[in-house]
């Protein structure tokens, strides 16, 4: 006598579900044997799109600063390695630049002269204030930041998106400490929450985390994620905050800059966007190291 139709649905319907819990149990273990195995453990998409724009993109490109240091430049909607901006680019000294703060648009400078660094490049600009954290792109009419990301405070429901983002890895240490939740318009349609997040336990297996989500939170992902077995001992290990959020490209959606900061150095992140992967994908960086205190 065969099966009827609802055996049979529910013969299918077990066994899927054994392959779910199987490959749950699989991505767990994993993760365990990670954290036992190494000291530390990073997550986060990286894109070398600015390396590979033509001669021609990075001979016309506009450097991108974030307190003085150029983390790279722009041309016709394509970021552009500070590299290659330096190695080809005419837009140098006298460059007009339009500068943003945590408030918006806050005039504009010019770039007096460029200095290059061991590890990163410096601009010296015609502005005096630079007590201030900023971010400064070519001089335009349009304006990058049209809506001011807003600092709120975290809810339930924050708490909540959190820990769905972070999913297998709260194996690693399951406490949540969200210090700040910021509204970012990406566009005119989406809307998101930028969370910097960290272990809420101060010992060993602690965690740092940028983690976005959606208005109505049905989507939560890890921009940026670090791990680190034994903080003591753990120099490079990196603490994330959210800096700002604006179009630099001028494409009509919003990057997002980051900054991580380590014993060492700090370095700093921009961001953008990718609808391929539906997160967001670092496509600009510059490192600046710490100098030591005797």
């Amino acid at each position: 006598m065969g099966y009827s139709k609802n055996k049979l649905k529910k013969k299918n319907f077990l066994k899927v579900m054994f392959v779910v819990l199987l490959l749950l149990l699989i991505a767990g273990i994993t993760i365990l044997v990670l954290a036992n195995t190494e000291d530390m453990l990073t997550i986060g998409s990286i894109s070398d799109k600015s390396n590979n724009v033509s001669d021609d993109i990075a001979k016309n490109s506009k450097p991108i600063i974030i307190d003085n240091i150029i983390v790279g430049a722009v041309y016709n909607h394509e970021f552009v390695s500070a590299n290659k901006y330096l190695s080809y680019s005419s837009n140098k000294v006298n460059t007009e630049m339009n500068v943003y703060t945590s408030r918006g648009k806050n005039g504009t400078f010019k770039i007096n002269s460029i200095t290059k660094n061991n590890t990163y490049t410096q601009a010296l600009t015609s502005s005096i204030n630079v007590t201030e954290e900023y971010f400064a792109i070519p001089s335009s009419d349009v304006n990058a930041m049209p809506i001011v990301p807003i600092q709120v405070d975290a809810t339930d429901e924050d708490y909540k998106a959190v820990k769905d983002a972070l999913g297998k890895y709260r194996l690693l240490n399951n406490s949540i400490n969200i210090s700040s939740v910021y509204d970012v318009s990406v566009n005119l349609n989406d809307t998101y929450k930028i969370m910097c997040v960290t272990s809420s336990k101060n010992d060993k297996g602690i965690y740092s985390a940028v983690i976005f989500t959606n208005s109505n939170r049905t989507k939560s992902k890890i921009i940026k994620y670090s791990y680190v077995k034994d903080k003591e001992n753990a120099s490079s290990w990196p603490i994330y905050s959210f800096e700002f959020a604006a179009d630099l490209n001028g494409d009509g959606n919003s990057e997002i800059m980051i900054r991580e900061i380590n014993e060492s150095e700090v370095k700093y992140d921009i961001l953008e966007y990718d609808n391929n992967s539906n997160n967001f994908v670092e496509v600009l960086s510059a490192i600046v190291q710490l100098e030591e205190n005797d």
